[in-house]
């Protein structure tokens, strides 16, 4: 009876070893997740910061009356880029 006891607690074990492994797993995902996320987002902001510059430079030299939010193209366009979410069985969100 004492084996019996051990195995099972050996088994015990093993199932526990492996959802940690798989939660690690899940861990490590989601971090390399939100590391992408950020870069993409530290990326956008960049070329934000640059477009507003470069606008501010051309109000700069050509006046200010002759760039203005008059002139802007207000409609809306499609994204160049666009983020799907899927779910852990593969399917889409």
């Amino acid at each position: 009876m004492g084996e019996e006891e051990e195995r099972s607690n050996l088994e015990i074990g093993s199932d526990q070893d492996q959802e940690e492994e798989k939660g690690e797993h899940q861990v490590v995902k989601f971090l390399d997740s939100v590391d992408s996320y950020l870069t993409l987002f530290e990326s956008l902001s960049t070329t934000l910061r640059q477009g507003y510059l470069e606008l501010a430079s051309a109000r700069q030299s050509m006046g200010a009356s002759r760039i203005n939010s008059a002139l802007f193209d207000l409609k809306y366009h499609c994204a160049a880029t666009s983020l799907q979410v899927m779910q852990e069985d593969g399917n889409p969100s």
